[in-house]
């Protein structure tokens, strides 16, 4: 049986996700990344045009903007602060 207080974050917006994860939600954090990993990913090889780069690229994108995510003030899209960081 389904517990009726567990949180389906596919259903999340951004912005929710984001203080769910400042407060130290491990799952929300998890589905941001899962959500914009292959933009990230996609952006990095356009830039890099190399599969290893763009993978690393990628992972320092996600350290980064983890590690600021309390500083992202929502003025734009979360996708584009990442785009932004990238």
């Amino acid at each position: 049986m389904d517990n009726p207080f567990q949180i389906d974050y596919t259903d999340q917006f951004d912005t929710d996700l984001i203080k769910l994860s400042i407060h130290g939600d491990r799952k929300a954090l998890q589905s941001l990344v899962v959500r914009h990993q292959s933009f990230v990913y996609n952006l990095a090889l356009k830039m890099t045009r190399s599969v290893e780069d763009a993978e690393d690229l990628t992972q320092e994108v996600f350290i980064k903007a983890i590690t600021g995510l309390s500083k992202f003030e929502g003025k734009s899209k979360f996708r584009t602060w990442l785009y932004r960081i990238t």
